[in-house]
């Protein structure tokens, strides 16, 4: 349907409303305008300017201020071929829309403009967006809990755009280069903390696996899967704890190698291993919020490429405990023993 537009050329949320025969452009939040077949972006890339706010911005909530004053990073690269843009204050990788983008279930296209000011002293607000063709998931950058920074690859360039465009993809924020070295930081806090993990021992709250489900030499082995799953119940059911997927612990030799979760045989994309492992946890032990509630899974960095698995279980309150297929695993120094059916009934008495 939107091969009606005209890469580069400039357009209103009304003519483009108009020209496709969806009303839904006018009614987004966030820039963000979802269709029945497909998803328009739009990003005013200026944001120092009163980008189309509800009202004044002295006239406005705290909160609103500062969800207004946020600083976004958006930012084409045209040497990668990418845009860069942060997603709406409220918004992260877990949030639907976001997750559509990641999982690719719709199209997705661009239109951006330099900015956009409502009030006065502005006699030329720039109401059209400039149309960058269709975009793809490619990464993500996680700083805050919100927004989410997330790389997408551009599937059309113009080689030679127009001066208006040129300006808009060499355009960088003040805080450009700010953010970026934020983004520096938090890697460089997970290849430490990874370190920090592959230099400890196993004990009552960390365990080390070179693989959730198998790996990609023998293929896939419920037991392998069956045995993390039993740590993360035993974690739960006593004081919490973080399984490491990706290290080898070789304890003849007193060292653990990063083999990383790349050697996992459901290994394809981090977005996809990490649906894997979190649905296969949910499936085995959810009892309606576990997860959410007591269970983060997070991919890190480390400094030879490679990625670990960090699995943080918190402890279950007295009132609840976990199960695995009917039985319930406690953890013991560096052990996750099943209990017998007598401290099994002992236990849950205890608890209460």
């Amino acid at each position: 349907m939107l091969n009606v537009l005209k890469l580069g050329k400039e357009y209103t949320k009304s003519q483009l409303a108009e020209e496709l025969g969806v009303q839904e452009i006018l009614e987004n939040f966030g820039g963000i305008a979802e269709t029945k077949n497909f998803v328009l972006l739009f990003i005013t890339m200026d944001k120092t300017h009163d980008a189309e706010l509800p009202m004044r911005l002295e006239d406005m909530p705290r909160l609103d201020r500062y969800n207004h004053n946020y600083p976004y990073l958006d930012v084409f690269d045209m040497e990668q071929r990418t845009f860069n843009w942060d997603s709406p204050v409220g918004m992260n990788i877990e949030s639907p829309i976001i997750q559509q983008f990641v999982k690719k279930k719709k199209s997705w296209f661009l239109f951006v403009r330099k900015y956009y000011q409502r009030w006065a002293n502005d006699n030329n607000p720039n109401l059209n967006f400039f149309y960058c063709g269709e975009i793809e998931y490619h990464s993500h950058k996680k700083g805050t809990a919100y927004p989410v920074h997330i790389i997408s690859t551009l599937k059309e360039v113009l080689d030679n755009p127009a001066s208006g465009l040129k300006q808009i993809y060499n355009w960088r924020p003040k805080n450009y280069k700010i953010r970026l070295d934020e983004f520096r930081k938090l890697e460089n806090l997970k290849m430490n903390l990874c370190e920090k993990f592959s230099s400890q021992q196993e004990g009552n709250r960390l365990e080390f696996k070179e693989t959730f489900f198998g790996n990609k030499e023998r293929g896939e082995n419920d037991t392998i899967k069956d045995n993390c799953l039993k740590t993360i119940c035993g974690f739960l059911n006593r004081s919490g704890g973080n399984l490491i997927i990706g290290v080898r612990d070789e304890e003849e030799h007193g060292i653990h190698n990063i083999t990383g979760v790349e050697f996992d045989v459901n290994y394809i994309s981090d977005n996809d291993y990490l649906d894997r492992l979190q649905n296969s946890i949910r499936f085995a032990l959810d009892d309606g919020g576990i997860i959410n509630q007591h269970i983060k899974v997070e991919l890190s960095k480390c400094k030879n490429g490679k990625q670990i698995c960090v699995i943080e279980v918190q402890q279950l309150p007295n009132s609840h405990h976990s199960e695995l297929y009917g039985d319930i695993y406690v953890r013991q120094n560096a052990t996750t023993p099943k209990l017998s059916r007598k401290k099994h009934v002992e236990w849950l008495k205890n608890r209460k």
